[in-house]
Protein backbone atom coordinates (compact mmCIF):
# COMPACT_ATOMS: atom_id res chain seq x y z
CA UNK A 1 0.00 0.00 0.00
CA UNK A 2 2.73 2.33 0.39
CA UNK A 3 4.13 1.64 -3.12
CA UNK A 4 0.88 2.82 -3.73
CA UNK A 5 0.41 6.01 -1.91
CA UNK A 6 4.29 6.93 -3.31
CA UNK A 7 2.83 6.35 -6.68
CA UNK A 8 0.14 8.10 -6.27
CA UNK A 9 1.56 10.64 -4.94
CA UNK A 10 4.01 11.11 -8.13
CA UNK A 11 1.12 10.53 -10.37
CA UNK A 12 -1.17 13.68 -8.96
CA UNK A 13 2.43 15.63 -9.10
CA UNK A 14 3.19 14.61 -13.08
CA UNK A 15 -0.45 15.51 -13.39
CA UNK A 16 -0.12 18.63 -11.64
CA UNK A 17 2.74 19.25 -13.66
CA UNK A 18 1.24 18.56 -16.94
CA UNK A 19 -1.83 20.84 -15.87
CA UNK A 20 0.65 24.03 -15.19
CA UNK A 21 2.47 22.83 -18.47
CA UNK A 22 -0.61 22.90 -20.70
CA UNK A 23 -1.80 26.56 -18.56
CA UNK A 24 1.29 27.69 -20.03
CA UNK A 25 0.70 26.47 -23.82
CA UNK A 26 -2.45 28.05 -23.81
CA UNK A 27 -1.22 31.27 -22.04
CA UNK A 28 1.56 31.21 -24.69
CA UNK A 29 -0.94 30.35 -28.02
CA UNK A 30 -3.10 32.84 -26.90
CA UNK A 31 -0.24 35.53 -26.60
CA UNK A 32 1.10 34.46 -30.37
CA UNK A 33 -2.54 34.90 -31.42
CA UNK A 34 -3.19 38.45 -30.24
CA UNK A 35 0.33 39.47 -31.49
CA UNK A 36 -0.67 37.96 -34.68
CA UNK A 37 -3.67 40.02 -35.00
CA UNK A 38 -2.09 43.23 -33.98
CA UNK A 39 0.81 42.42 -36.49
CA UNK A 40 -2.34 41.69 -38.91
CA UNK A 41 -3.20 44.93 -38.54
CA UNK A 42 -0.28 46.75 -38.58
CA UNK A 43 0.12 45.32 -41.90
CA UNK A 44 -3.17 46.42 -42.85
CA UNK A 45 -2.80 50.05 -41.95
CA UNK A 46 0.79 50.18 -43.65
CA UNK A 47 -0.79 48.73 -47.07
CA UNK A 48 -3.81 51.55 -46.56
CA UNK A 49 -0.37 54.32 -46.47
CA UNK A 50 1.05 52.60 -49.47
CA UNK A 51 -2.10 52.58 -51.44
CA UNK A 52 -2.92 56.21 -50.25
CA UNK A 53 0.60 57.14 -51.10
CA UNK A 54 0.32 55.82 -54.55
CA UNK A 55 -2.72 57.65 -55.39
CA UNK A 56 -1.40 60.65 -54.28
CA UNK A 57 1.66 59.93 -56.73
CA UNK A 58 -0.90 59.86 -59.30
CA UNK A 59 -2.85 62.93 -58.59
CA UNK A 60 0.49 64.82 -58.01
CA UNK A 61 2.31 63.73 -61.34
CA UNK A 62 -1.13 63.98 -63.27
CA UNK A 63 -1.22 67.77 -61.93
CA UNK A 64 1.95 68.18 -62.82
CA UNK A 65 1.25 67.47 -66.47
CA UNK A 66 -1.97 69.78 -66.70
CA UNK A 67 -0.04 72.58 -64.92
CA UNK A 68 1.96 73.40 -68.21
CA UNK A 69 -0.65 72.90 -70.89
CA UNK A 70 -3.90 74.22 -69.45
CA UNK A 71 -5.66 73.78 -72.62
CA UNK A 72 -5.38 69.95 -72.22
CA UNK A 73 -7.15 70.26 -68.89
CA UNK A 74 -9.14 67.07 -67.96
CA UNK A 75 -8.04 65.48 -71.08
CA UNK A 76 -5.71 62.49 -69.02
CA UNK A 77 -9.51 62.04 -66.78
CA UNK A 78 -11.65 61.50 -70.15
CA UNK A 79 -8.60 59.11 -71.87
CA UNK A 80 -8.70 57.29 -68.64
CA UNK A 81 -12.90 57.06 -67.74
CA UNK A 82 -13.41 56.12 -71.32
CA UNK A 83 -10.88 53.54 -71.65
CA UNK A 84 -12.12 51.93 -68.99
CA UNK A 85 -15.41 52.15 -70.19
CA UNK A 86 -13.87 50.16 -73.07
CA UNK A 87 -12.16 47.35 -70.72
CA UNK A 88 -15.14 47.09 -69.35
CA UNK A 89 -16.90 46.19 -72.29
CA UNK A 90 -14.63 44.01 -73.19
CA UNK A 91 -15.27 42.33 -69.76
CA UNK A 92 -11.72 42.59 -68.79
CA UNK A 93 -10.29 41.59 -65.51
CA UNK A 94 -10.87 44.43 -62.37
CA UNK A 95 -7.16 44.80 -61.93
CA UNK A 96 -6.24 45.02 -65.71
CA UNK A 97 -9.48 47.81 -65.67
CA UNK A 98 -7.51 49.85 -63.48
CA UNK A 99 -4.10 49.53 -65.15
CA UNK A 100 -5.83 51.19 -67.82
CA UNK A 101 -7.51 53.81 -65.49
CA UNK A 102 -3.78 54.48 -64.56
CA UNK A 103 -2.34 54.67 -67.87
CA UNK A 104 -4.72 56.77 -68.81
CA UNK A 105 -4.27 59.23 -66.59
CA UNK A 106 -0.59 59.01 -67.12
CA UNK A 107 -0.54 58.77 -71.03
CA UNK A 108 0.94 62.46 -72.07
CA UNK A 109 3.10 62.57 -68.76
CA UNK A 110 6.08 62.46 -71.48
CA UNK A 111 5.05 65.60 -72.50
CA UNK A 112 6.90 67.60 -69.34
CA UNK A 113 9.68 66.89 -71.62
CA UNK A 114 8.54 69.09 -74.34
CA UNK A 115 9.73 72.57 -74.76
CA UNK A 116 6.83 75.01 -74.17
CA UNK A 117 7.24 76.77 -77.92
CA UNK A 118 6.20 73.12 -78.98
CA UNK A 119 3.64 72.31 -76.79
CA UNK A 120 1.90 75.55 -76.58
CA UNK A 121 2.36 76.58 -80.09
CA UNK A 122 -1.02 77.89 -81.51
CA UNK A 123 -1.17 76.21 -85.03
CA UNK A 124 0.74 73.33 -87.12
CA UNK A 125 3.83 72.24 -86.05
CA UNK A 126 6.97 72.12 -87.95
CA UNK A 127 8.26 68.23 -88.85
CA UNK A 128 10.89 69.05 -86.14
CA UNK A 129 8.43 69.92 -83.71
CA UNK A 130 6.36 67.12 -84.39
CA UNK A 131 9.50 64.44 -83.95
CA UNK A 132 10.07 66.31 -80.52
CA UNK A 133 6.38 65.65 -79.63
CA UNK A 134 6.88 62.40 -81.28
CA UNK A 135 9.25 61.55 -78.03
CA UNK A 136 6.40 62.09 -75.27
CA UNK A 137 5.40 58.10 -75.18
CA UNK A 138 8.93 57.07 -74.63
CA UNK A 139 9.99 60.44 -72.58
CA UNK A 140 6.63 58.86 -70.19
CA UNK A 141 7.99 55.56 -70.30
CA UNK A 142 11.50 56.73 -69.29
CA UNK A 143 9.90 58.73 -66.25
CA UNK A 144 7.27 56.64 -65.04
CA UNK A 145 10.01 53.50 -64.66
CA UNK A 146 11.41 55.04 -62.20
CA UNK A 147 8.69 53.78 -60.31
CA UNK A 148 8.47 50.05 -59.98
CA UNK A 149 4.71 50.60 -58.97
CA UNK A 150 4.15 51.77 -62.60
CA UNK A 151 6.05 49.15 -64.32
CA UNK A 152 3.13 47.49 -65.26
CA UNK A 153 1.80 50.70 -67.21
CA UNK A 154 4.68 51.55 -69.03
CA UNK A 155 3.78 49.23 -72.11
CA UNK A 156 0.79 51.49 -72.20
CA UNK A 157 2.45 54.82 -71.61
CA UNK A 158 5.05 53.93 -74.40
CA UNK A 159 2.34 52.91 -76.75
CA UNK A 160 -0.37 55.22 -76.78
CA UNK A 161 -0.16 56.59 -80.18
CA UNK A 162 0.51 53.48 -82.14
CA UNK A 163 -2.09 52.50 -84.94
CA UNK A 164 -3.12 48.86 -85.91
CA UNK A 165 -1.84 49.84 -89.31
CA UNK A 166 1.70 50.17 -87.57
CA UNK A 167 1.76 53.91 -88.58
CA UNK A 168 1.78 55.45 -84.91
CA UNK A 169 4.60 56.18 -82.75
CA UNK A 170 7.15 55.91 -81.00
Amino acid sequence: QEAYSGLSIQYDTINMQLDSSRMEVELLMQKLQDERKISNATIKQYQKSLADAYLQTIETLRSVVETRDKDTKGHSERVSALACAIAQEMDLPEDEIEKIGVAGLFHDIGKIGVRDAVLLKNGPLTDDEYTEIKRHPAEGEKILSAYTEFANILPFIRSHHERFDGKGYP
